[in-house]
C-alpha cells in the first residue's frame, strides 16, 4: 500500500460536497484521511481544532490529532477500501508535530 501526502492551508474544512468557493473545505471521500485539519471528528477526519476544550471520550480530554487517532481507529480503518493500493493523506500546510506523528500511527 502507498501512502500519498497532500497539504491544504490551516483551517481548512473538510466536506462530502467537496470545494466551496468562498471556504478552503476539501472532499471526504473514501481512502483519503484529513489529520490535524478538517475541523470535525467523523470517519476519514480527525481534528482536534473545532472544539477549543478539546474532545471528551471515555470520561478523558484529547487536544491533540495523535491522541485522537490512537483511540478512533476505526474512523480511519472504515474509511479505506479493502483493496486500496493507495491511501492519501491530507496535512495542512506547514505541518507540526501533531501532524507527524498522528501520520506516523495512520500508517
Amino acid at each position: 500500500m502507498n501512502f500519498k501526502y497532500l497539504e491544504t492551508p490551516m483551517g481548512s474544512m473538510a466536506d462530502e460536497k467537496g470545494i466551496d468557493s468562498k471556504k478552503e473545505i476539501i472532499q471526504i471521500k473514501r481512502n483519503r484521511i484529513f489529520l490535524d485539519v478538517g475541523n470535525r471528528l467523523q470517519k476519514g477526519v480527525i481534528d482536534h481544532h473545532h472544539r477549543y476544550e478539546g474532545i471528551e471520550e471515555n470520561r478523558k480530554i484529547y487536544r491533540c490529532a495523535t491522541s485522537l487517532v490512537s483511540i478512533n481507529k476505526s474512523l480511519i480503518l472504515d474509511n479505506i477500501d479493502e483493496n486500496a493500493n493507495e491511501i492519501e493523506i491530507v496535512l495542512h500546510n506547514s505541518s507540526d508535530f501533531d501532524c507527524y506523528a498522528s501520520a506516523f500511527l495512520t500508517e
